[in-house]
């Protein structure tokens, strides 16, 4: 941390910490103390800055009446100082001027009288009382009948009036006046109009009454130059005095040049008629024309004091709008901050209740209250994120009760099979040890075998030895059988002669008797040898006939021998070739049987690892099957604690439990219960969830509280593979129904986002279901949730993962 870091710490540590310690609304009273009393102080003191200006304003006003006053009052004091000089000095013409100027003195001095009284506050009652005692007195005729003593009189009234009318200019702040243009008109007016006019009066009433001389003092004389010259420096203070307002853009009184004009002629006229060797000059021509220039100038200040009575009074009445401005401007900031910090106090401390509210209910376990706070300011984008926040939680936990409570429903599965499969491992295991027990005896079988086939391979040499012999006796036999068939082919033929030879005996025989017969009695002998002889030939005949018959059966004898001993010698031969073979394939089969035995020794070996193995693999199915049900346990668990939360969106279990009612209620109502589900909203439709059947066809049936969607198909959604949907929907079905993941349109965000449904045939052609929308990229589901047959490395892989 840097130094000013550090020191800035230190600085708003404590501001912190109060903060810290305090409610919302002592935060808002405390910033609103610190921010209203400063700004209502300041604003009452503006005010009464604005305020007192405004009385000072006004006492400059009632200032500058009481000057204009003064200064009628001071010329005709002085104008009554001249022309009481002029009686006293022998000139009779004044009396009426006098008289009239004396009457006009008293209602001057009455009207300053009722200015005193109505300006209590200023305190010029004292100083008044004095200067009104003794002009009364003058305007009564009662001042000293000597000209010296009444010209002092009355000079030192017009300087007592000059500093009352000082004190009153002072009294009423006007000497203070704080902008130039009133101060310089004031300056005019009450400071140096009255130096003016009273150099001009001395030089008129001085001069008139020196004029009534018939040879003045050159002293008195000298004392009239002098008066001359304060004049021309009063007239010079006074030019100043303009100057500086046109500085300020403001016009000069209308009879300041006049008077100018008028006051240098008369001083010019004094000197006309004072110089040496000067003419005599009308002391009354002189005296009007000192009173000409005396009655400019009072015009002068008359007309400054008007103007800065007029400039006075617009500033009142300026200063009132800027009190009344700064009063509105004050009492409107004040209601404006007020106003403004009510409101921000309702606004935020409303937001702040209605997030506190909401984040208890968080901790409660509700999620699916919604966050709605109107505006853009950092609060209610707080509460957006918050909402946001809570919507992503709310899915978040439906995905965890959704997950987990079909990982139950898989663990229970999982369970299921593992039991079934240590069954079958159990049985496989017993029939390993039967097998092994059987390759064992199997193993001793062959081996018994391979002796027996070496004693038959010996055996098979010697009868291959004895076949061969026995073949050359055989063919031995053969040829003699084909000798003696030879043999008796000859003794045939032979026979053949020997028939013949009787045949043409029995035709002697038989030609001698027929001879004899002719002989008669010298035949007779004959015919009886003829016929001895044709009998022994017919004997003959008969006899080779029987032996050709039986040499003929011989020779048939003799051939069938022949044929059978050549078959039998070609069967020899055979038996000699076959037991040749058998004695090759005995040996082959020796060999074989030996190798068979090392390879049934090898097999019994793996047999019995593969009982081992099984005995482990047992034992792993019954690990496997203790933790898939410790796994649907903690699902189950797990489910429950998610359970609790009160969620925006629907979850697994919760679909299915509505799917498990939806097919209770249209096995007890049949095809009525399709209306109800489409009818009944409460009942059938919960936040995000809804009750949908759809046949084959994708034709909607039912559809929990949208009823226009009966009739029309799931092809028609937005963003819905509808053909995949309705594939994959009934190929679960034909398994008895699980999850079917797609895509569909949430209803209440309107976004086509990721939907598992379960799907429960209830026909074999309508199927009920009901979904909640997921995260994407967390399946659930692939098709049907199915626990097909896996291998036992499957399921242990399940198992761990």
């Amino acid at each position: 941390m840097t130094t000013e870091n550090r020191a800035l710490h230190l600085l708003l540590k404590p501001g912190m910490s109060l903060m810290r310690r305090l409610h919302f609304p002592a935060k808002m009273l405390l910033m609103g103390l610190v921010l209203t009393v400063p700004l209502g102080w300041l604003t009452a003191q503006a005010l009464r800055d604005v305020h007192q200006r405004v009385i000072d304003t006004r006492a400059e006003v009632k200032g500058a009446a009481i000057a204009a006053d003064l200064l009628d009052l001071i010329v005709l004091t002085q104008k009554h100082r001249g022309l009481v000089n002029r009686a006293l000095a022998g000139d009779t013409g004044v009396e009426t001027a006098l008289a009239d100027t004396r009457s006009r003195l008293g209602r001057t001095v009455h009207a300053v009288q009722l200015d005193v009284d109505t300006l209590p506050g200023l305190g010029l009652e004292k100083s008044w009382t004095a200067i009104d005692a003794e002009l009364r007195r003058i305007a009564g005729g009662e001042y000293p009948r000597e000209a010296q003593a009444s010209f002092r009189l009355h000079t030192e009234l017009v300087e007592a009036q000059r500093r009352f009318l000082v004190l009153s200019a002072d009294r009423s702040q006007l000497l203070l006046d704080p902008e130039a243009t009133t101060f310089h008109l004031m300056h005019l007016a009450v400071e140096q109009v009255v130096p003016w006019s009273e150099a001009l009066g001395r030089m008129r009433g001085e001069g008139a009454a020196l004029l009534h001389r018939a040879a003045p003092a050159p002293s008195e004389m000298h004392h009239v130059f002098a008066h001359q010259q304060l004049l021309a420096h009063q007239i010079a203070a006074a030019e100043l005095s303009i100057e500086a307002l046109a500085r300020q853009s403001e016009s000069r009184p209308a009879s300041f040049d006049t008077a100018v004009q008028r006051s240098r002629e008369f001083a010019q006229r004094v000197e006309a008629a004072f110089a040496p060797g000067a003419a005599p000059m009308d002391p009354t021509a002189y005296f009007d024309a000192g009173s000409t220039a005396i009655e400019q100038v009072a015009a002068t200040g008359h007309a400054a004091a008007g103007r800065l009575s007029e400039l006075l009074i617009a500033r009142e009445a300026r200063l009132q709008r800027e009190w009344l401005l700064a009063l509105a401007s004050g009492l409107g900031t004040l209601l404006g901050v007020s106003y403004l910090a009510i409101v921000f106090f309702r606004t935020s401390f409303g937001a702040v209740r209605v997030l506190q509210g909401s984040v208890a209910q968080l901790a409660a376990g509700d999620f699916a209250t919604r966050i709605r706070l109107r505006g853009t300011d950092e609060l209610s984008v707080v509460g957006s994120t918050l909402d946001e926040m809570t919507g992503r939680i709310s899915q978040m936990v439906s995905d965890i009760r959704s997950n987990s409570s079909m990982v139950a429903q898989a663990g229970l599965k999982l369970a299921d099979d593992s039991r079934s499969l240590s069954e079958r491992t159990e049985a496989q295991a017993s029939s390993l040890e039967q097998t092994a027990a059987s390759v064992h005896e199997l193993t001793t079988a062959v081996n018994q075998t391979a002796q027996a086939a070496q004693e038959a391979d010996a055996l098979a040499g010697q009868v291959s030895r004895s076949a061969e012999v026995g073949g050359e006796a055989i063919g031995s036999a053969v040829k003699s059988m084909t000798d003696i068939q030879a043999s008796s082919r000859r003794v045939q033929e032979i026979i053949g002669v020997i028939e013949g030879l009787a045949f043409q005996t029995n035709i002697l025989a038989l030609n001698a008797a027929v001879e004899a017969a002719r002989a008669g009695d010298q035949g007779r002998g004959f015919a009886v040898v003829a016929t001895e002889v044709r009998t022994l030939a017919q004997r003959s005949a008969a006899s080779a006939k029987e032996i050709k018959t039986l040499i003929s059966e011989s020779v048939a004898h003799v051939e069938t021998g022949v044929q059978e001993i050549g078959r039998s010698s070609e069967t020899f031969a055979s038996i000699a070739g076959g037991v040749r073979e058998v004695a090759d394939k005995l040996r082959d089969i020796s060999t074989n049987t030996g190798e068979q035995s090392a390879g049934l020794a090898q097999i019994s070996q793996a047999v019995q690892h593969i009982d081992e193995l099984t005995q482990q693999n047992a034992q792993m199915v019954e690990q496997a099957m203790h933790s898939s049900t410790q796994l649907s346990q903690r699902a189950e668990r797990l489910s429950q604690a998610v359970g609790s939360f009160r969620l925006r969106q629907g979850s697994a279990d919760e679909a299915l439990a509505l799917v498990q009612q939806a097919v209770e209620l249209y096995r007890s109502k049949g095809e009525g219960a399709l209306d109800e589900i489409t009818r009944d909203a409460e009942a059938w439709v919960d936040r995000d969830m809804y009750v949908f059947a759809f046949d084959r066809g994708g034709i909607y049936r039912a559809f929990g509280g949208n009823a226009s969607r009966i009739g029309t198909s799931v092809r028609e959604v937005r963003g819905v593979d509808g053909e995949k949907l309705v594939r994959d929907t009934f190929e679960c079905a034909e398994h008895g129904g699980g999850w079917v993941d797609y895509d569909f349109a949430n209803p209440t965000t309107g976004v086509v986002d990721l939907k598992t449904s379960y799907v429960e045939p209830v026909t074999r052609d309508l199927v009920i279901g009901c979904g909640v929308y997921k995260t994407r990229g967390v399946p659930v589901a692939t098709g049907a949730l199915e626990m097909q047959p896996l291998r036992v490395e499957q399921r242990l892989r399940l198992v761990a993962a």
